[in-house]
């Protein structure tokens, strides 16, 4: 992607992620949206597909630390592909991101490893539909995972959407990314850690491994509440154990974000 020079976008940028554009009544994002981008550690050049993308949050996380990728994101509301791509727009990053609004349940969403889903629109101004399959170097998602009869539902449709999972959902975002993935490519996600069980048994179904995983700590003396994942295709890498990594420690004694988090995702500073 070029360098741009619009003085709005790069405003945007640095007060990123504060000024999305949310659909009214959908779930408001979290800042457990900004870390599967960060933890994938995406160089120049990179393919990358986020999955549920909603307003674009992990998306635009990704394009802000490397704005010399390209991102595709996918997202069944028609109102948050809308505000998505109102934001790429906003944050000047239109040329590296497209939306697409669809199930990802569909995976004739999918060409044969030989097609081509070039970002080019068709002669109607509209974008390509269609992803190419195996042609991706990473995978992103936040996928829902509250279970339903576990807390009151929202009046919302997009909230409970965004925030329920129906089932076999874990297995959907599991299969798209096993779809979507070069025989190098990797997966990452955040999922809850007393569900690790569930989500690496979706990953085996379709033939995903775990390689490491990232525990997220409330505070200090407390268990993980969430997982960040980081998953390849099985017959790329050796049948092992995933690498546990040290606790990350989110807040302080303060409620603050703590100087570990805070460096782990510089885009907390905004609520810091």
């Amino acid at each position: 992607m070029c360098n741009i020079n619009n003085a709005a976008a790069l405003a945007a940028r640095a007060f990123f992620p504060r000024g999305l554009v949310q659909p009214p009544g959908a779930f408001r994002f979290s800042a457990e949206a900004l870390f599967p981008a960060v933890y994938a550690g995406l160089r120049s050049g990179m393919r990358l597909l986020d999955l549920g993308t909603g307003c674009g949050v992990t998306a635009f996380t990704a394009l802000c630390l490397n704005p010399a990728i390209q991102v595709v994101g996918v997202e069944i509301l028609p109102e948050a592909a809308a505000a998505a791509a109102l934001n790429a727009e906003r944050l000047g990053f239109s040329r590296a991101f497209r939306v697409i609004c669809a199930d990802l349940a569909d995976l004739t969403l999918f060409f044969p490893d030989a097609a081509s889903d070039s970002t080019e629109t068709d002669a109607a101004g509209n974008a390509p539909r269609r992803i190419t399959a195996r042609s991706f170097d990473a995978a992103t998602a936040n996928p829902p995972y509250r279970q339903r009869g576990r807390g009151r539902l929202p009046a919302s449709a997009a909230r409970r959407t965004a925030l329920f999972e129906e089932p076999g959902t874990l297995d959907v975002f599991c299969a798209a990314a096993a779809e979507a993935l070069k025989e190098t490519g990797r997966l990452t996600l955040v999922y809850p850690a007393a569900r690790l069980p569930d989500v690496t048994a979706a990953l085996e179904r379709v033939a995903l491994r775990l390689v490491r995983i990232l525990p997220l700590c409330p505070r200090t003396g407390t268990n993980a509440a969430l997982l960040l994942l980081e998953a390849a295709p099985a017959s790329s890498v050796p049948h092992i154990p995933p690498r546990f990594e040290a606790p990350l420690i989110l807040h302080g004694a303060d409620g603050r974000f703590t100087r570990a988090a805070l460096q782990f995702c510089p885009f907390l500073a905004c609520n810091a």
